[in-house]
C-alpha cells in the first residue's frame, strides 16, 4: 500500500536489531495512513483492498456495497437494530418500506425541486393549503406544463365565471363528435359558439371578424379571388372564370368608387358612356411600360409628338423595324443603320426623290432588274459635288477619272467641248491623227514654220522649224548635191 508498499530491512535469527530499523518500519506504516499521501483502498495493486462497508463501532449505523446486486445500501439503528431505510441503485433512489421515508422535514427544507417527468402524488399542499380535485384553492396559480381534465362522462371544460351573467366554456362536446366548442353561457351544446373538429374544420355561428388585415389560406394563389359557389367560398384564379361571350348593356363590371364609396359594381352602358367623356382615358402617359395584345390600328389617324420630340422605332436586340412587308418578300426593313427595300410585286425596287412637297417632280433611283444579276456598291464622293448620269451637261473633272477610259465605256464621240488639253504623252495614238480633214495654211511654207518630230525615235514628240530640215539635208547630201538642198529652199 501507499507508503508501505516494500519493507526497509529484513532480519534472520541472530542478527541485531537496532532502532533506527524499528523507527523505519513504523514510519512508513504512518506514511501509509497519511489522509492526503496514504493508501486509498481503491482496489489497485499497493492501495490495499477496497472497502465494502462503512460503520460505526456497533455497526448499527452503515453503509454497505452490495456488489451482488449493485447497490449502495444505508442502515439506521433503530430501537437497537439496524434497519435498511433506503438504497441507490440504477435510475432510482428507493426505500425500503413504502410510505416510511420523508424528503426532508417542516422545519429542514430541500430549497428547489427539478423533476423533468411526472409527479404523482397522493395529496400536495401548497402554502400550507391542499390542493382539490377541483382546484378551487388555486387562485393566482400558474401552470407551465399541460393541464389535462380527464371526466368519466359529460363535457370536459374549462369554465370562465366573470361573476356575470355569462360563463364562457371551452369543452368538447361529448355528445358531438368530441368537437372543441368554444360558447358563451348555456350548456355547451347549445347556443351560439365556435366549433372546432378533429380535421381543423372551423364552424362560427355567428359573424366572424378580422382586426388584422389578412386572411391565410393554403389555396391563397397570388392573384386569385375568393368566389361563392352556393356553398362554399373559393380560391379562384382570375384566369379560370368563365368567359362572357358578349357583353350586354345590362352587364355589370366591379369598380372601386374613388369618391369614398369603396367597391362597387358598375354597368357596361355606364362605363362606355363615361369613356365618351371628356375626363375619359385619352393617353397611356400613365402606363410606363405599355404592351400591346394585338395590332394598332391608327383609325385614319397619326402617331405625332409633342415639343420637337422625336418618334423611335427602337427594336430589341437583333430585332428589325420592318415597314409595309414582312422583311422578306417585300417592304422596307431598317437594321441598325441598314436599309433593305423590297418588292413583294417583282418589280424592281425604288426611292424618288421630289423637288417639292405639292409637286409632281421627282427623281428616281431604282436597282437594277433581276436578270443583270447586280450586286454592285454605289459609294459617295468624298468632297462635295454633284453625280454627273447619262444625258447630263455637266463638266467632269480630272479628279473624277481614275486611270484610263475604255472604249467600252464610252458611246459615240466627245465632243470638243468636253475635252480640255490633252498635254500627257502618249495619251494620243499616231494612228488617231486626222489631217485630211483639216484646214489649208493658205500660204508659202517658210522655215520658221513647224513640224512634230520624234527625238531620236525615243517617243518623245517635239517640235522642229522647217529651217533644220533643209540643215539635216545639207549635212547629209554630197558635194556635188550640196546645192539641192539649197534649191529645195528656195523652191520652197
Amino acid at each position: 500500500m501507499a507508503g508501505y508498499s516494500a519493507r526497509q530491512s529484513t532480519f534472520t535469527t541472530g542478527d541485531t536489531i537496532l532502532a533506527a530499523h524499528s523507527n523505519d518500519e513504523f514510519n512508513q506504516l504512518l506514511a501509509s495512513f497519511n489522509a492526503t499521501t496514504g493508501h486509498t483502498h481503491d482496489g489497485t495493486a499497493g492501495e490495499g483492498g477496497p472497502i465494502t462497508s462503512i460503520r460505526d463501532a456497533n455497526t448499527l449505523n452503515k453503509v454497505l456495497v452490495d456488489s451482488t446486486n449493485n447497490h449502495l445500501e444505508f442502515y439506521v439503528n433503530v430501537s437497537s437494530s439496524s434497519v435498511q431505510q433506503l438504497r441507490i441503485q440504477d435510475g432510482a433512489i428507493v426505500p425500503i418500506t413504502t410510505n416510511d421515508i420523508d424528503l426532508g422535514t417542516s422545519s429542514l427544507q430541500f430549497k428547489d425541486v427539478f423533476i423533468d417527468g411526472t409527479l404523482e402524488a397522493d395529496a400536495i399542499t401548497l402554502n400550507g393549503t391542499a390542493l382539490s380535485s377541483t382546484f378551487a384553492s388555486l387562485s393566482g396559480a400558474t401552470f407551465t406544463g399541460n393541464l389535462e381534465i380527464d371526466v368519466a362522462s359529460g363535457d370536459p371544460a374549462i369554465i370562465l365565471d366573470t361573476q356575470g351573467a355569462d360563463k364562457f366554456h371551452f369543452a368538447v362536446d361529448d355528445s358531438d363528435s368530441d368537437n372543441l366548442v368554444i360558447k358563451s353561457g348555456g350548456t355547451v351544446g347549445s347556443g351560439n359558439g365556435l366549433k372546432l373538429d378533429s380535421s381543423g374544420n372551423l364552424t362560427v355561428d355567428g359573424d366572424l371578424t378580422v382586426s388584422g388585415d389578412d386572411i391565410t389560406m393554403a389555396t391563397n394563389t397570388s392573384g386569385n379571388i375568393l368566389v361563392a359557389d352556393g356553398t362554399n367560398f373559393n380560391s379562384v384564379a382570375v384566369g379560370d372564370l368563365s368567359e362572357i361571350s358578349s357583353v350586354a348593356a345590362d352587364d355589370v363590371l366591379l369598380a372601386v368608387d374613388t369618391s369614398g364609396g369603396g367597391l362597387k359594381k358598375i354597368s357596361r352602358s355606364t362605363l362606355v358612356s363615361g369613356l365618351a367623356t371628356s375626363s375619359a382615358i385619352s393617353n397611356v402617359v400613365e402606363d410606363t411600360t405599355p404592351q400591346l395584345g394585338g395590332d394598332l390600328d391608327v383609325n385614319g389617324n397619326d402617331i405625332v409628338s409633342v415639343s420637337n420630340g422625336n418618334i423611335n422605332l427602337l427594336p430589341n436586340g437583333t430585332g428589325k423595324v420592318i415597314i409595309d412587308g414582312n422583311g422578306t418578300s417585300g417592304g422596307v426593313t431598317v437594321t441598325d443603320g441598314n436599309i433593305d427595300i423590297r418588292t413583294g410585286t417583282g418589280a424592281v425596287s425604288k426611292v424618288k426623290f421630289y423637288c417639292e412637297s405639292s409637286n409632281a417632280h421627282a427623281q428616281t433611283l431604282q436597282a437594277q432588274p433581276h436578270s443583270a444579276g447586280s450586286s454592285a456598291d454605289i459609294t459617295l464622293p468624298v468632297a462635295t459635288g454633284t453625280l454627273i448620269g447619262t444625258g447630263d451637261t455637266g463638266t467632269v473633272s480630272n479628279d473624277m477619272l481614275a486611270g484610263s477610259i475604255a472604249a467600252s465605256k464610252l458611246a459615240g464621240s466627245i465632243p470638243d467641248s468636253k475635252l480640255s488639253t490633252i498635254s500627257t504623252a502618249g495619251k494620243v495614238d499616231l494612228a488617231a491623227l486626222e489631217i485630211d480633214g483639216g484646214t489649208d495654211i493658205g500660204a508659202d511654207l517658210t522655215t520658221s514654220d513647224l513640224i512634230i518630230v520624234d527625238d531620236g525615235a525615243g517617243g518623245t514628240n517635239r517640235k522642229a522649224a522647217l529651217s533644220r530640215l533643209i540643215t539635216l539635208v545639207d549635212a547629209n547630201a554630197g558635194f556635188a548635191t550640196k546645192g539641192f538642198a539649197t534649191a529645195m529652199a528656195i523652191a520652197l
